[in-house]
Formats: C-alpha cells, structure tokens, sequence
C-alpha cells in the first residue's frame, strides 16, 4: 500500500513537472516566432531600402509570418530609422500566467 501511494505521488508530481515544461517550451517557440517575423520585418525594409505601401505588402505576402504577433512600424525623422515593434502573448496555463512580450529592432539609417 506505501508503494502504491509512493508511485501515485511521483506520477502526480511528475506529470505536474512535465506539463509545466511543455508549457516553457510553448513560450520558447512562441518568442522565437515572434523574433524571426521581426527580423523578417527588419530584413525587408533594410533590402528595400525604404517603407511604403509596396514593402508592407511584401511583408504581408511573406511566407514568414505570425498568426498570434501584432507589429508596428514607426519611423525617427531625425536618425531615419524604422523602428520594429512586436507583440505576443505568452502564457503558461498551469502556473495562470498571462503577459504580453514586445520584441523591438530598429533598422539601419534609410538612404535617401
């Protein structure tokens, strides 16, 4: 009966520790996603050397993309670099962790 309990207790403790790394190695995949549509983002602008209409459709007809990222594209009129904003969310269920990442790049300055 001690080792039946003992067993339940290890199998409840260790699938406890086994769900919450799959949940880290959600997170994980989740930023490396949202980093590589960023420098996907990035990649495009510094190679068209410019944002306007044409490169945003580029960048929206990219086989890269996030399904669960939301990006911002903001120009600094004074260095002529674009600054990168990215948003997703991470979230790790089992600990009721919910938060909102931003990874932000910032492009080399446009020659005009």
């Amino acid at each position: 009966m001690k080792g039946a309990f003992e067993l339940g207790m290890v199998f409840l403790f260790g699938m406890m520790f086994v769900i919450l790394g799959m949940s880290f190695t959600q997170v994980i995949l989740s930023q490396n996603q949202a980093r590589l549509y960023g420098e996907t983002i990035l990649a495009l602008i510094e190679h068209q050397n410019r944002y306007d209409e044409s490169v945003a459709l580029l960048i929206q007809n990219h086989p890269v993309q996030c399904s669960f990222c939301s990006s911002t594209i903001t120009q600094d009129e004074l260095t002529q670099r674009y600054t990168i904003k990215v948003r997703y969310p991470l979230s790790i269920p089992l600990l009721n962790y919910e938060k909102s990442a931003l990874i932000q790049l910032i492009t080399r300055p446009m020659n005009r």
